[in-house]
């Protein structure tokens, strides 16, 4: 059954706040005509080849049925100010005016902007400064991400990188562009500026350990294994991705200043090697790190651990199929002696059974002791908790009505929407 489209007077009074379509069709009509031209000209001289603009989009915008809305369409308007001599921007201010809920809106990133939109009230603009602050204060702390205690730690860590960069060939993070934010190594001695500004988003790894992960990327990502060699299972793309991730960082942690704000084991790159993981020790002060990192353990060190269970099983491991890895190893104070090397070397296969029971045994003593930092019902208890959950469920259903717009009004809405609604 077709159903009958929402009037646009019901509409909440911030979709017309944010945009002044009336406003910005007389302001263009009016620059339009000073300059001698029509609707159809002005998009032919404007348009470029490929682009899907049609002869009818100026003179919408120019009626008032529509207005500059995406991406695309705000590109073709400052095209327009720049042919009209306008100052950037000139347009767009005209057709979104400053006003208290729109400020609200652009005080977030714009991944959370339709969120904060939302959540702001009806009548937002005509509260007292004080009232709106709440408002936004609760948003913020409530219904944004980031809000709990433990996101905010997730937000300052995450903007602290310190994990090793690896080839294009097993890291797809090194065929991508750092961001601006991420180009300072958080792992540089904080005492030390000539340090800090020396370091690299990401540090690359030396070639000897570059090597080796490439290796192990290709043994596990392999149609069958190569010959020679046993394996349990195979990787599909996405977990390399994050197997090498998760190298990256404990790699990256043991490379950090004792001095950053990391606290790592500033151990000199050219010395890292897979064979390192096979060393108790390294496990026993990273679990003490990550632990005093963030105050517990969770799932993620559990996982970690059962990474390196894989790698040291017996006969079908990377780790203990490559005895050879023991001739890279090289002592490091307080983590590795002269006298575990050489025992490695003598007997890999037996030093790897101690460390295959010691990570057997570790796992187990994690996961009693892990907790869960984030309780998926958190977001919908206030829900679940009244008395009649469905009914407050249905509250979803009347806001997308009462927020569907006119087809007749916003002829962009397509009436198949309409319909499926």
């Amino acid at each position: 059954m077709k159903r009958k489209s929402i009037s646009s007077s019901i509409i909440p009074q911030y979709h017309k706040t944010v945009r002044d379509k009336a406003a910005f069709a007389r302001a263009l009509a009016e620059q339009i005509q000073q300059h001698d031209e029509c609707e159809q000209s002005l998009i032919r001289a404007q348009a470029r080849p490929g682009e899907k603009y049609t002869d009818d989009t100026i003179r919408n915008w120019t009626s008032g049925r529509m207005a500059p809305r995406w991406k695309t369409s705000l590109l073709l308007l400052s095209r327009i100010e720049k042919r009209y001599g306008l100052d950037s921007g000139y347009l767009k201010r005209i057709l979104y005016p400053d006003s208290a809920l729109t400020n609200a809106v652009r005080s977030v990133n714009a991944a959370q902007q339709h969120v904060m939109r939302w959540h702001l009230p009806d009548n937002f603009d005509t509260l007292g400064t004080r009232r709106q602050a709440e408002i936004i204060d609760w948003v913020k702390s409530n219904v944004l991400a980031c809000s709990t205690g433990y996101g905010k730690f997730l937000k300052g860590a995450t903007q602290k990188r310190y994990s090793l960069r690896f080839p294009q060939t097993c890291d797809a993070r090194a065929r991508r562009k750092p961001l601006a934010r991420y180009l300072l190594n958080a792992g540089g001695d904080d005492n030390d500026p000539a340090d800090l500004v020396e370091r690299s988003r990401l540090i690359d790894a030396p070639p000897i350990l570059a090597k080796e992960v490439e290796e192990l990327v290709s043994f596990k990502t392999t149609t069958i294994a190569p010959p020679g060699f046993r394996r349990v299972a195979a990787w599909s793309a996405y977990t390399a991705q994050m197997r090498v991730r998760h190298l990256g960082m404990i790699f990256g942690i043991f490379v950090a200043s004792p001095k950053s704000s990391v606290h790592g084991l500033g151990i000199n790159p050219k010395l890292l090697t897979l064979g390192q993981l096979a060393f108790p020790s390294f496990w026993d002060w990273l679990l003490e790190w990550r632990e005093r990192r963030r105050g517990f353990l969770t799932i993620f060190e559990r996982h970690l651990i059962q990474e390196m269970i894989a790698l040291t099983r017996p006969d079908t491991g990377w780790i203990r199929q490559h005895p050879e890895l023991a001739r890279k190893l090289r002592p490091i104070k307080g983590f590795i002696t002269k006298s575990k090397i050489t025992m490695a070397r003598r007997n890999w296969n037996g030093f790897c059974d101690i460390a295959y029971k010691y990570f057997i045994g570790r796992s187990g003593e994690v996961r009693r002791v892990l907790r869960s930092h984030r309780d998926p019902f958190e977001a919908i208890l206030v829900v679940l908790n009244k008395p009649r959950p469905m009914s407050v469920y249905r509250k979803i259903s009347v806001e997308i009505l009462r927020h569907l717009p006119d087809e007749k009004v916003d002829p962009w809405l397509p009436r198949k929407v309409c319909e499926a609604i």
